[in-house]
């Protein structure tokens, strides 16, 4: 169903806890999610060049630092792409 660009859109509650607009400041989760992905450039920037031992501890590093956002499909596609990309 879609809304017309100049009705107001409902946004749903986790969405709202990600960020709030009103006050301006990220949330907790945010910080997290946000930590979590400079966490998984950096495993992906150490697994160039590394040898066979290291690449598979990394790779298990790069899934702990997904599995805690499955629930969010567009963060954990753009989290699995980058990882193809950088083929691990």
């Amino acid at each position: 169903m879609s809304t017309p660009v100049d009705e107001p859109v409902e946004h749903d509650k986790q969405d709202k806890a990600l960020h709030c607009p009103t006050c301006g400041a990220p949330t907790a989760q945010w910080h997290a999610m946000y930590d979590a992905a400079k966490e998984y450039y950096r495993a992906l920037q150490e697994a160039k060049g590394a040898d066979e031992a290291t690449i598979e501890k990394l790779a298990k590093k790069l899934d702990s630092l997904a599995a805690p956002y499955g629930d969010n499909p567009a963060y954990a596609a753009f989290l699995a792409m980058e990882r193809l990309k950088a083929g691990l």
